[in-house]
């Protein structure tokens, strides 16, 4: 599978009560709506392997190509006691992805994100160039657009994006873990909207009293769930 270089732009989104094939589905014709496209390689492992928050798995895990739709290959790996965790995808300007589907709890929640090269927007404000400027733009606004587009999966209960970024888990939020030392940049809860903390294009550091609202609001959204 080819791999993006540099740092990375994380796209993820937490969702509960899916199946991980339907996710994993849904979320290429998700992206597919924003001109990314498959790349015809894939990750399997076994069907009854957990794939944790961190991409490792408790199975051995292969890569392969393949022909054909998404589900199609869902399917065939399935017949074969596999199941598919990450895949391949592309698009122009933006140049290799991987979106992965992980388990964080068995039966219950899951991580779905994609991930792609920075580019600019992995380099400090003060050091890029007046070149740099509508690439690190046009880079901004397509991770807004994946996060739209991941946010929108059902049984999402939020979504995020930022520059080498980690999201909170539920269980992390719910037992007052700290937020990770690469918090989002962008939140998404369905049916509130989206939050900006920081923003790429700017100076200014990040908001940490939008962060805390985002934070308590989530807090307050997974203890009535």
């Amino acid at each position: 599978m080819k791999y993006y270089r540099g740092e990375a732009m994380v796209v993820a989104g937490i969702l509960r009560g899916c199946n991980r094939d339907e996710v994993l589905a849904q979320a290429v014709d998700a992206l597919e709506r924003i001109e990314c496209r498959t790349t015809g390689l894939a990750t399997l492992t076994a069907t009854d392997a957990l794939a944790d928050q961190w991409g490792s798995t408790s199975a051995a895990a292969q890569e392969a190509a393949y022909r054909g739709t998404v589900r199609d290959l869902l399917v065939e790996a399935a017949t074969h006691g596999q199941r598919v965790i990450r895949l391949g995808l592309g698009r122009r300007q933006v140049g290799p992805m991987i979106l992965a589907v992980r388990d964080l709890q068995p039966g219950s929640d899951l991580l779905v994100d994609v991930s792609f090269g920075s580019d600019v927007l992995g380099v400090p404000l003060e050091h890029r160039g007046k070149e740099d400027r509508s690439r690190a733009r046009w880079r901004r606004r397509f991770s807004t657009k994946a996060l739209d587009q991941l946010s929108g999966l059902p049984g999402c209960l939020y979504a995020a994006a930022g520059n080498e970024m980690i999201l909170p888990t539920p269980q992390e939020l719910l037992g007052g873990t700290d937020v990770p030392a690469q918090p989002p940049g962008r939140w998404v809860v369905p049916g509130l909207g989206a939050m900006n903390v920081w923003d790429p294009l700017r100076r200014e550091p990040a908001d940490r009293d939008a962060e805390a609202r985002v934070l308590d609001t989530l807090r307050e959204r997974l203890h009535g769930s």
